[in-house]
């Protein structure tokens, strides 16, 4: 009874380490990047899901994601790169703070509308993906659909995805400020001045800043009101696309000011130019974009 007690337990050791050298072996078979995500990185893509489905669950839902492997060497990249690009892949654009703007088409479909834009993509795309980067698919459905993205993730940080970085937040209304020298009383004795500006921000998916664009308009008044100087101002800019921003004085003095802006930002499967003959901002391609072309006017009194 003894003896096979004994063998009992030996053979119930043998299967204890077997198990736990199997366990042990399936794990170490499994790459690092399929264990681990930066915390960054992962705090981006479920700020992502968040948002996403917050705004735009309507256009599609972000289901979840999958760190898949890390992209080694050229052959690697360029096939990624044939998967982001390829005819059934979908693509994203416009602001998710704006639903009406919102289009989820596939890449083939995109092609149709525009071959440049299709081209511009490519050239941010290729761009973009590099060796060394982390590959995470990411799960959606809209409807019965379900279809994956390929979302690369350099460091800790997202750096492509045909959906997520190809959509905005962006707040339609924008931002005004009015400043004065009487704000500040220790300058309003040297020299008066008024200032107007509005400015949009843009911002990634995942929440933090990606771009912004603005005018100002600055007026400098006698004592009696009368505006003798205008300034205007300008800017823009995005992180991974196209931008474009102008602006001239039309009214430098006299009861009031007046300047006029052009301002424009797109996401990589459009472009923005300016037009000097009308003094406009234009949207090429199709993408995420907004532009401002207009006039500003700005009397001293009241401000």
């Amino acid at each position: 009874m003894r003896k096979l007690f004994i063998r009992l337990s030996i053979i119930s050791a043998v299967l204890t380490a077997m198990v736990t050298s199997c366990e042990k072996q399936f794990v170490n078979d499994i790459p690092p990047e399929r264990q681990q995500l930066a915390a960054t990185a992962k705090d981006q893509l479920d700020l992502s899901r968040q948002n996403w489905n917050k705004y735009a669950a309507g256009l599609a839902r972000f289901v979840s994601y999958e760190p898949v492997q890390k992209i080694n060497i050229e052959a690697e990249k360029n096939a990624v790169v044939q998967q982001l690009l390829s005819g059934d892949a979908y693509i994203a654009y416009g602001n998710v703070q704006d639903p009406s703007t919102l289009s989820l088409v596939t890449i083939a479909s995109l092609h149709k509308q525009s071959a440049a834009a299709v081209d511009t993509l490519t050239r941010y795309a290729t761009s973009q993906v590099r060796t060394g980067d982390q590959l995470v698919n990411i799960q959606w459905e809209k409807g019965t659909l379900r279809f994956t993205s390929k979302c690369i993730v350099r460091n800790d940080s997202i750096v492509w995805d045909n959906l997520l970085t190809n959509v905005v937040m962006m707040d339609p209304e924008g931002k005004t400020v009015k400043e004065s020298s009487n704000d500040n009383p220790a300058a309003k004795y040297y020299r008066q001045w008024y200032k107007e500006w509005r400015s949009w921000t843009v911002n990634w998916i995942w929440g933090s800043r990606r771009g912004e664009m603005g005018e100002e308009i600055t007026v400098w008044p006698y004592s009696n009101g009368q505006v003798y100087n205008t300034d205007a101002r300008s800017w823009a800019y995005i992180n991974i696309g196209s931008y474009r921003s102008e602006s001239r004085v039309l009214v430098n003095a006299g009861t009031y000011g007046k300047i006029q802006y052009a301002v424009g930002v797109a996401t990589p499967a459009a472009s923005v130019t300016f037009n000097n003959s009308n003094f406009k901002v234009e949207v090429h391609g199709i993408g995420s974009s907004r532009i401002e072309n207009g006039t500003h006017s700005l009397t001293p009194y009241p401000l």
